[in-house]
């Protein structure tokens, strides 16, 4: 028996000094906050997805300008039902999905395509591109805003990553962030996307980008000191990533061709 019991006044009573008692009372107590931990959990799920749904729409408006961190999830949405248009983008053309839709978009069952965002409102166009690379401990995800010439770079916000804290983690600071608003390009000669004259923006490391000669600056910003790889990941994106996941897009952008 999982606990002693005794008699008292004839009745039969739980000896709760007893080791049975203890284990038993505990178990049950472990068991019941178990269901009530998970019961709670299946009542949030929906709440905690919208949640990150949010997080991960305000991380394409700040990559572009158009928020903060704060912005409350009320404006993000309204920014989606009125100025930015999702589409969904075969890489490997650089052209929007004709049999598919973003409800039906599932990145494990079509990874030849992506969900871009194109923001329509009038002198604020731009596309807002997925971006990921490898950082130090594990990918990074995030997103780039290039504006309406194609060519030039609005802003970069990553939103997923699990760097170290105080050195690659500062990619998701402000001071970081703004690195990329400063007149950054991608091409050296605009309209130009062959992959020779396909720059990339590349983090520096030993030296500014304000001691590069002033034509070569809008190709560079300061990297973080002592995150080598995760500086290293963050120019992959904005180099080779860009390049082979959205040469064709921007290209046929330019040429009005969508």
């Amino acid at each position: 028996m999982l606990w002693k019991v005794k008699l008292k006044g004839g009745w039969p009573v739980v000896d709760v000094n007893s080791n049975g008692y203890t284990f038993g009372f505990a178990f049950v107590a472990c068991v019941l906050a178990s269901l009530l931990l998970a019961g709670a959990n299946l009542s949030l799920k929906d709440l905690q997805d919208r949640n990150v749904k949010t997080d991960k729409l305000r991380s394409v408006l700040v990559a572009a300008g158009f928020g903060t961190s704060t912005t409350p999830a009320q404006e993000v949405e309204e920014w989606f039902k009125e100025d930015i248009k999702v589409k969904v983008l075969e890489t490997s053309t650089g052209l929007a999905a004709k049999d598919l839709s973003a409800d039906e978009y599932d990145p494990k069952k079509h990874p030849n395509y992506t969900l871009i965002y194109e923001c329509i409102k009038a002198d604020q166009e731009c596309s807002i591109l997925p971006v990921e690379g490898k950082g130090l401990w594990g990918k990074m995800r995030g997103y780039v805003a290039v504006g309406n010439d194609n060519n030039s770079i609005l802003g970069l916000c990553f939103y997923d990553h699990i760097e170290t804290p105080g050195l690659g983690a500062e990619i998701t600071e402000p001071w970081f962030m703004e690195n990329f608003k400063d007149n950054k390009k991608i091409l050296k000669v605009e309209g130009d996307y062959s992959e020779a004259n396909f720059k990339g923006v590349t983090l520096l490391k030993g030296v500014k980008a304000s001691d590069k000669p002033k034509e070569q600056q809008a190709y560079y910003v300061d990297g973080i000191s002592g995150a080598t790889l995760t500086c290293n990941g963050v120019t992959e994106v904005m180099t080779t990533f860009l390049y082979e996941n959205y040469g064709k897009y921007l290209s046929n952008r330019q040429r009005g061709i969508k």
